[in-house]
Order: C-alpha cells, then structure tokens, then sequence
C-alpha cells in the first residue's frame, strides 16, 4: 500500500476530492493551536481576579470599616444633643415657636427664627431674658448659649424670652464720645471736640476694642444701693474697674477705702423692673448683678442698685457690659453687620430675577403684537393672510424657542377669530319673590275667558285648498276636453 503522509489534522480520506478541506481544517487547527499557546503565556502575565493581591481588597475594607465606625460615632454624637422647644415673644406679644439646638449661640438662634419667619434681621435685634419673681432682665449677648442658660432655669419658671429690637443694644457704636471717652482716658487719642464724624467714631471705637487688654471706661459716681434685707437705699462713692464693681461703705468720696462689690467674672448685669413699687426705689433707673446660676431671691448673691438719672444709667450700664464682655461686643456686632449685608444682597438679587406685573404684560403686548401683525385688513372688511414666507419664517422662529409644538393638518398658523355676531335678545323671566320663610311665591293660574252669549256666532270661511299644481291640470284638461 503506498505510504500517505499525515499532518497535524489528517483527513480520514486520501481522495484528491477532499484535499482542499483537509489543507484548510489542518491550518484552522495549527492557527488555534498557536493562540492557545499565546493566551497560555499572557495568562501567566496577566492576574486573574483572583490573583490580584489581597493587601489592595484588605485595605479597601478597612477603610469601609472605618468609614463605618466614624458614621455610627456621628450618628452617637447627633442622638446625644440636646434640643429644647422654646416659645419667643414679639413687639406685639405673638408667640413664635422653635426647636432650639444646644450648639446654638444667640446669633445662631435669631438667624434661624428669622429665616423660618420671615423676619429682616437687623444689628439691633437681640433675645432679651426676663424674670418676673425677680423684677428683672437683660439682653444675651450674641456669643452667649441660649440652651445653657435656659437649662439654669427652675423647674415651672415663669421666666420668659422676648425676640425684639432694643436700640441700647449697641449705643456705644454711635455716640463713643459719650459712652467710652472719660476724664482718665489716657491711653487713647480722644479726637478734639464735639461733634465726630462718622469716620471719626468709627475708627475710634475699632482702636478702643483692638487693644491687647480691652478695660472698661473708668466709670466713678455717686449711685444708690439698696441695704440687704431691708427697703432703704443709701448713697455710695461707686468705681468701675477691669476686675469688678467697688464702692466706698462710708458713702464719701474716697478711693482708699474701696471694697469690691461684685466681679463680674461669675455675674451677670441686669436691668431693674418695677422696682419703685417693689423696693421702693429712689429713681426707676436701676441695675442688679446677681450670680448667673441663681434663680431665687438670695440678698447676698443679688445686688440692688440705683442711678439718679437715665444719662448715668445708659454710661453706667455700658461699662458693665464691657467690663464682663471685652471685645466680643464690638466681633457681635461686626458679625451683625455682615449678616444684614448678606441677607440685603440676597433680598436685591431675588428682587431682581422676579419679574413684575408691568414687564408680565408688556411681554404679553408684544407677544399679541406678534401675532396679530401676521393678517392684513383690507378696506372692504376683509381679512388676508401675510405672504407664505413670513408665516414661515414665525413658525420657525417660534419652534427654535423651544415653545410647545402642537400638531395640525395646516402649515400655516390659525386664522383670526371670527367678528362676534348680533347676540338674539333673551328674554329673562321676573324675579320669583321669596317669602319670609325663603319659600318661592307660586304663581297665580290666569282667569278663565269670558263665557259666549247665545247669539253670538262664529262664523268660519272656507279657504281654497287647491295648490297651484292642481290648478294647473285642471286648466289643462279643460284645454283638451274643448279641442
């Protein structure tokens, strides 16, 4: 038998017929032969998921962990605030009511109450804390913490919070010359005279709270004070100093014998309400200073005091406030007048994109122009289309406007409205009365016609029934009956 030569793939038959298949299935087998082979060796180079390396899939899910542990710590932290419901009273004595966070400052507290009311929030609105069993009051500074405060308060307290403006907020901005200028300012250039301007006052008061130790103005006078236990007032030499609030017991006009009355490191400056029916005050311009955390009538821990007029008041009252605050009032205010820009800026900007209802109906002019300039009317009272160009040229320009297309049969736009005809009159039935009752009065049945007397005779005449198409056959067959 004659030798036949095999190849890779050799064909089961060793007819001529069949070589040209073999040929070609023996090239398809060494072609899928060598790229097994290739994809053997890239396998080797290229990792498969599995083969990627653990430390990337291990570090991924650490940090998902981690990313874990951090929500559920916030999540802890958030469920852990305290939030109290507080009621505030306006001018007018409406209620306005919020949930209040305990990371709030005073600031915080009347920028939401503004923004959920809708109220213009301006420098010289505050939250002013009154105690009626008391008998007095005082503004929270901005920097304060309301739900600190408020947590103070006895169980039922009757004390309330009022969200109104006080001009003596910040009277030391506008009239410095008056309420930080004293005979011992010496460590300032006080401007000469009288009458500052407003770039004058204004750089004053910064170079007054930019000092590295802001000290309250050297206040000294005669003020009243109220004995402990007792409804009698005396008059006492009073100082005002950076650590406190002194006095002179014997009542003269000495500085040797100072005792400190109160600092006002753990004390707070009230205002004195009704006292000359309470207390039996000299003059109704009275200042208390009492322990922040005590919420009950103690004469130790509370300090009566008394002006004699309502200039020594305001000055007197100022220094206090600087004295236990510094230069966080003038950063209050400062923070004040940023925030009544901003909220004036974002006012104009909204005021701006609303369009009003003069520009609403002069679009609506125009738009209306637009249209109805696209007929003609001709003297005879007809009415004829513009030229197809024209209507073209709008249709195309109102569809690139992106205004709604709407699908018709016709290229062209709608005609003009047809003239409103004669309306036919309509005739209007008379008002029913009503009764008392709100019943409808029925209506009267009309009266019966007159009876006939016996010799009266309705006489009917005979009308010809006949149509003119008889006639005329009749006429005609008369005409063929005489011929």
């Amino acid at each position: 038998l004659p030798a036949c030569t095999t190849s890779l793939c050799s064909s089961p038959d060793g007819d001529s017929a069949f070589g040209d298949a073999s040929s070609t299935e023996s090239a398809r087998c060494r072609n899928s032969a060598f790229s097994s082979n290739d994809s053997c060796r890239e396998s080797l180079h290229t990792p498969s998921p599995t083969q990627i390396s653990p430390r990337s899939t291990e570090a991924s899910a650490e940090d998902l962990k981690i990313a874990k542990i951090k929500q559920a710590l916030e999540k802890m932290r958030e469920a852990k605030v305290t939030r109290i419901f507080i009621k505030f009273f306006i001018e007018d004595g409406a209620p306005l009511q919020m949930l209040v966070d305990e990371r709030w400052t005073v600031a915080d507290t009347m920028q939401h109450l503004a923004d959920k009311h809708h109220i213009t929030l301006c420098e010289d609105h505050c939250i002013v804390e009154e105690f009626p069993d008391l008998y007095i009051r005082r503004i929270y500074e901005d920097h304060e913490n309301l739900v600190e405060n408020i947590q103070m308060w006895v169980q039922d307290s009757p004390n309330k919070l009022h969200f109104i403006r006080r001009s003596d907020k910040y009277p030391f901005i506008d009239r410095p010359d008056l309420y930080l200028v004293t005979q011992k300012t010496v460590d300032l250039e006080v401007p000469a005279g009288n009458n500052w301007t407003r770039e004058v006052k204004t750089q004053f008061v910064q170079d007054f709270f930019s000092r590295e130790t802001v000290c309250p103005p050297e206040l000294e006078g005669f003020l009243y004070l109220k004995s402990d236990g007792r409804k009698s007032w005396k008059k006492h030499f009073f100082v005002l100093r950076p650590s406190g609030l002194y006095y002179a017991p014997k009542g003269k006009k000495s500085s040797k014998d100072l005792q400190c009355l109160m600092n006002l490191h753990s004390n707070q400056v009230y205002t004195g309400v009704g006292w000359a029916k309470k207390y039996k005050s000299p003059t109704d311009w009275c200042i208390a200073i009492k322990l922040t955390q005590l919420q009950m009538k103690r004469s130790q821990y509370i300090k009566y005091i008394c002006a004699d007029d309502e200039a020594s008041y305001r000055r007197w009252l100022v220094g206090l406030r600087i004295a236990k605050n510094g230069a966080d009032l003038m950063t209050n205010y400062a923070k004040a007048c940023e925030r009544r820009r901003l909220q004036s800026a974002i006012s104009v900007n909204v005021r701006e994109h609303v369009p009003t209802p003069s520009s609403s109906r002069h679009d609506l002019g125009s738009n209306f122009s637009d249209c109805t300039g696209m007929y003609e009317e001709q003297p005879t009272g007809t009415i004829k289309r513009a030229p197809i160009d024209i209507l073209r040229r709008v249709s195309h320009s109102s569809s690139s406007n992106g205004g709604q297309s709407v699908d018709s049969d016709e290229e062209f736009p709608a005609p003009p409205p047809v003239c409103s005809r004669n309306s036919t009159p309509i005739c209007v039935s008379p008002p029913q009365t009503l009764t008392p009752s709100g019943t409808p009065t029925p209506k009267k049945a009309p009266p019966p016609p007159p009876k006939r007397s016996e010799a009266t005779r309705i006489l009917t005449t005979q009308t010809n029934h006949i149509s003119d198409l008889e006639a005329a056959l009749a006429r005609r067959r008369e005409k063929i009956a005489q011929s």
